[in-house]
């Protein structure tokens, strides 16, 4: 396959695409000099996402993004993250992420998505200014942690939130949010989907009669 993602930093998205899931990748190789090979990272675990989980995912309106060569710079003016905060990061994955998907202990995995989240988050303050790229995206985290969703975090560097709850709450959920965020003015237009994890990868054509 050529995909144009052979130097970026996750093979998540190209994984994804093809099969679906809950999915984690190992990484960039990294050469003797310290510079990042150009193979799309290997996936060294793929779960399948526990149908009674839902996803509330919304994303504010702002006029920054962070995308294309700003991207780029904002990646090469950041030091490299501290081995034991990386180190704590995969403890995580491995203690509280993995486990929650496969128990489907939804308290769990949600506790070690928001660990993870604060740590990354705190990583990139200095570039996007906080925890969470926009003040928009930070009000929808707090109204999210306020409703009962859990593994609350920002998708890349934002502006999407996301937020985990049982799919039993999830339409519940979406009324208060929607009613919650009516009353701020910079939320009140913003846009709500309540998903939940693919098992497949993309499907096109028409299925068969």
């Amino acid at each position: 396959m050529v995909t144009d993602r052979e130097g970026s930093r996750s093979g998540l998205g190209v994984a994804a695409f093809f099969q679906g899931g809950f999915l984690v990748d190992g990484g960039k190789k990294i050469d003797k000099d310290g510079v990042p090979g150009k193979n799309v990272p290997p996936i060294i675990s793929r779960s399948t996402f526990p149908e009674s989980w839902s996803v509330i995912v919304s994303t504010p309106l702002v006029n920054k993004k962070m995308f294309g060569s700003r991207e780029a710079k904002a990646f090469k003016s950041m030091p490299p993250m501290k081995e034991e905060v990386s180190g704590q990061i995969c403890r995580l994955v491995l203690m509280k992420l993995l486990p929650g998907i496969a128990e489907e202990d939804l308290e769990s995995f949600g506790s070690g998505l928001s660990e993870i989240q604060a740590l990354v988050g705190d990583y990139f303050a200095n570039v996007q200014g906080g925890r969470f790229a926009s003040a928009e995206s930070k009000k929808l985290a707090d109204c999210f942690g306020s409703l009962g969703l859990v593994g609350i975090g920002q998708s890349s560097w934002g502006p999407t939130v996301y937020g985990f709850c049982k799919k039993e709450r999830g339409n519940e959920i979406l009324s208060k949010l929607k009613e919650q965020t009516s009353k701020d003015i910079s939320l009140k237009d913003v846009d709500f989907w309540l998903t939940s994890g693919s098992n497949n990868g993309v499907q096109w054509g028409f299925a068969d009669e």
